[in-house]
């Protein structure tokens, strides 16, 4: 088994793709998933726990902060010593017949399949960073600019700026905190 990792300015970011065996049930092939990669970071599964807002953490003195994601047979975990979010996306071919559950009236101009999954993640990654603190995600998140260079996504939550970098390859789009 495969676990790739990518260093931020704030963290680690592993993650991998293993085939789901057909006698596991969805939920014990994602928990294999982040037992995987979080013995790769060097911790054990039995410190996974969650919030009273469902937010997962490791418990015990001195751990990281942790956000995590699954999407198909992909898993992703992001450590880092500050609140993060992250975003594993398998491609969905039929992202565009849902966009208007998370495009929001300043994001019309981003209409291709990409910059669809790139938006549908990078929102995912500010929801999680910020515990789910949203009554209306698709509005109070917006994307301002999605820099295809540099591998970012400008948002505006809150009042606030936020940046989102994202990893994309032919099978899934990762994004992930970068402030």
């Amino acid at each position: 088994m495969n676990c790739n990792r990518i260093e931020t300015s704030l963290g680690t970011i592993y993650f991998t793709r293993q085939t789901k065996p057909t006698d596991t049930s969805k939920r014990d092939f994602q928990n294999h998933l982040i037992a995987f990669l979080l013995q790769s970071a060097g911790y054990e599964f039995k410190i996974l726990a969650h919030k009273t807002s469902g937010q997962p953490e490791l418990l015990g003195e001195n751990t990281p902060n942790i956000s995590i994601s699954h999407s198909q047979e992909f898993g992703a975990i992001y450590l880092a010593q500050q609140a993060v979010g992250i975003d594993i996306q398998a491609y969905h071919a039929k992202i565009f017949e849902g966009k208007d559950y998370f495009i929001n009236e300043y994001e019309n101009e981003f209409t291709s399949n990409l910059d669809l999954h790139i938006i549908w993640a990078a929102k995912e990654v500010i929801f999680k960073s910020c515990e789910g603190d949203y009554s209306d995600a698709r509005n109070e998140i917006t994307v301002q600019n999605i820099d295809n260079e540099a591998k970012t996504v400008s948002i505006l939550t809150h009042h606030v700026k936020k940046r989102v970098g994202y990893y994309v390859n032919e099978e899934f789009i990762l994004a992930y905190s970068l402030d």
